[in-house]
């Protein structure tokens, strides 16, 4: 099975880092862009099969991150947003719209892994 696609978006270069060498680790490919900018040029070149996107990365709508990702770019790929803030309260806020799925920043390697694998079978 070819391997799966994985684009992350985040402006925190630590943050680029841990999920790359813990996705790396389970044979994941692995794209990353720091920038809305980025992310939009990437994403009208090439079809991740999932995007993991910080819900902070500036540039974007801070309301609905994923729906402003979608507008932009015409994008299929599924997408994990990743936030600082508690997942209940922006789901309950409407933010996590356009998004299949929401995980709390510092939920450590495991869920997270257990988030994406679930999500590309």
């Amino acid at each position: 099975m070819p391997e799966k696609s994985i684009l992350i978006a985040d402006d925190d270069p630590s943050m680029v880092e841990f999920l790359t060498s813990a996705l790396e680790a389970v044979d994941f490919q692995i794209d990353s862009v720091t920038s809305t900018e980025e992310l939009v040029e990437k994403l009208l070149t090439s079809t991740p099969d999932l995007i993991i996107l910080d819900m902070g990365i500036p540039g974007l709508d801070e309301k609905k991150p994923a729906m402003d990702v979608r507008k932009r770019t015409s994008t299929l790929a599924k997408i994990l947003i990743i936030s600082g803030r508690q997942i209940d309260d922006e789901r309950k806020a409407g933010h996590l719209q356009g998004a299949q799925e929401a995980i709390q920043k510092g939920a450590g390697m495991a869920p997270i892994i257990a988030t994406v694998q679930a999500m590309l079978q």
